[in-house]
């Protein structure tokens, strides 16, 4: 994708998409400028991006989401 997209798309099989941009979880890791404008642009379409800094708040947003089985992740 262009220059700050999120890092993973999720596509759900009744429609539903979701944004991921991964950080480092020492929390260290900035939104870039780019970052920060495609997180605008999205969001203001009424996507959901979820920020990221740890294995368990990737999962919970997966699970969440996805329940068990059900997703493609781009």
């Amino acid at each position: 994708g262009p220059k700050g997209w999120p890092d993973r798309t999720l596509l759900s099989p009744d429609g539903r998409v979701r944004f991921i941009e991964f950080k480092n979880p020492n929390g260290g890791g900035r939104l870039s400028e780019s970052q920060l404008h495609w997180l605008s642009v999205l969001e203001s379409k009424g996507f959901h991006v979820y920020v990221v800094d740890s294995v368990e708040f990737a999962e919970t947003i997966l699970n969440y989401f996805i329940g068990d089985d059900n997703v493609e992740t781009a």
